[in-house]
């Protein structure tokens, strides 16, 4: 057999050469090892604010659509009574939970796309009216015309009462037209279950 230097060694050195080796790579492994896991964890945080974000985003356009609601809500009701009362109070609320959303979104520090988009929209949230005082009257443009009534004498022409099929009073029509009406009407079964 070959002599040579390892193989002249007592056992003593090559197994301690051999548990050194070994602590060495197990060493460069803990080393990896640690390092991706800080990786990791940096990863961890930035898709946890990111989702974060993206929860207050969704929840600022949800706002969004509330204070479209608010006002459309405020223009049916024509300015007056309870409807309208209601929907200036929840203006008032989701305006200002609108504002502070885009404030702290503004305020975290994220990619400077984010704080762009933010920055684009703030101005145009800004441009929208103060919501209304619980004192202030709505403007004049806000509340719904009057109808005028119709006058006793087109009610009174024949025209407007055969014209008139919805109506709940019965229309003066010929027997032949009756007639007709309720063939049809047994004919075909009303959609409808009233």
């Amino acid at each position: 057999m070959a002599r040579n230097l390892w193989s002249d060694r007592p056992l003593g050195v090559k197994l301690g050469t051999l548990v050194a080796a070994g602590a060495v790579v197990l060493a460069v492994f803990a080393l990896i090892a640690i390092r991706a896991l800080q990786s990791t964890e940096t990863t961890a945080g930035e898709l946890l604010s990111s989702a974060e974000v993206t929860g207050d985003v969704l929840t600022a356009d949800m706002m969004h659509d509330a204070v479209r609601g608010d006002v459309l809500q405020a223009l049916v009701s024509g300015g007056q009574g309870d409807l309208y009362r209601g929907a200036a109070t929840d203006l008032v609320e989701h305006d200002r939970v609108f504002r502070d959303l885009l404030a702290e979104i503004a305020g975290d520090d994220l990619s400077p796309e984010i704080g762009a988009a933010v920055e684009d929209v703030t101005p145009a949230v800004d441009a929208y009216p103060s919501p209304p005082s619980r004192s202030s009257p709505p403007p004049a443009a806000t509340r719904e015309p009057r109808r005028r009534p119709i006058p006793p004498s087109v009610r009174r022409s024949r025209r407007w009462r055969t014209s008139c099929r919805c109506s709940r009073t019965p229309c003066r029509r010929s027997r032949r037209a009756r007639s007709r009406t309720r063939t049809v009407s047994a004919a075909r079964p009303s959609p409808w279950p009233w």
